[in-house]
């Protein structure tokens, strides 16, 4: 199906996960199914607010539920826009290690890859729809197919 959509949500950094090329052929596959004037709505994290309050490795962030943990420690790669986070779940005694790599484009640098794929009017916000800051760490994305 060719631009038969009227909308392509991608919700809760599920953006970013693979390289470069791969992160830009998301745009474009997402351009290819939305019909012209379809919407693409990113929600992510805002990378500058991201790095502006960042605490790196051997430092952790520690959720617990009840008995249960969860235990991120992260890096940034700054000439790769990357954050790569290794994940410790602990829960009902058992453990379970992951490891998470998402690619944080800057406003300008994503703008200019929509662009690229196809999208015409690109708009910035924070979730709470007011322009984004260093101090609003999700950013909402709204790209309309030209």
């Amino acid at each position: 199906m060719n631009g038969s959509f009227d909308a392509v949500v991608s919700w809760f950094t599920s953006f970013g996960y693979f390289d470069d090329a791969g992160n830009r052929q998301v745009l474009a596959e997402c351009r290819r199914v939305l019909r012209p004037g379809g919407r693409l709505l990113i929600e992510t994290q805002n990378r500058d607010e991201f790095v502006r309050r960042f605490t790196p490795s051997p430092f952790a962030h520690a959720v617990w539920v009840g008995g249960d943990v969860m235990i991120d420690t992260s890096e940034f790669d700054c000439l790769e826009g990357r954050i790569e986070t290794d994940r410790v779940v602990v829960r009902d005694g058992a453990i379970r290690r992951s490891h998470h790599s998402v690619r944080l484009p800057s406003i300008p640098e994503l703008r200019a890859r929509l662009n690229d794929a196809g999208f015409d009017d690109v708009v910035f916000r924070s979730r709470d729809n007011r322009d984004p800051t260093i101090d609003r760490p999700r950013l909402v994305v709204i790209a309309t197919a030209g």
